[in-house]
């Protein structure tokens, strides 16, 4: 169980916990990317033992933007792909924009693609282009 919330774990006999520590609101460094390896390394592990895993969290997102940094690396997916993947399997997910800049950034970091990329919603029948939100720097 990958505790998010800031309450104790309820049953430590029975299950294995990741207590990541989360960051403030006030809190607006990128530290939610230090907690993805710690993040990475329990649920391989997991998965060599054939567990499972459930992400317990409170209403910040923080769980969903651990989530979404595991399927962006374990897939090598963009941030919307894996958000998309994620929004299939629960419809609603809200991250706070401090998240959403965070694994934008970590994303562009780590693509060596231009980072441009053209999206369309579920129906079909909108697109759009993104180009580097969150990003002051000129080019």
């Amino acid at each position: 169980i990958v505790n998010c919330s800031k309450n104790e774990n309820c049953h430590p006999l029975h299950f294995y916990y990741h207590n990541p520590h989360i960051p403030d609101k006030e809190d607006t460094e990128n530290k939610l990317i230090d907690l993805l390896n710690s993040f990475f390394e329990f649920v391989t592990n997991a998965g060599k033992q054939q567990g499972r895993i459930m992400v317990v969290e409170e209403s910040d997102g923080s769980g969903v933007a651990l989530v979404l940094g595991f399927i962006m690396k374990n897939l090598k997916l963009s941030f919307f792909e894996a958000f998309q993947i994620v929004q299939s399997k629960r419809y609603i997910i809200q991250l706070e924009a401090r998240y959403i800049q965070q694994l934008l950034t970590w994303d562009k970091t780590n693509s060596k693609e231009d980072f441009k990329q053209r999206f369309c919603c579920l129906c079909g029948a909108n697109e759009w282009t993104l180009l580097i939100p969150f990003d002051k720097t000129e080019h």
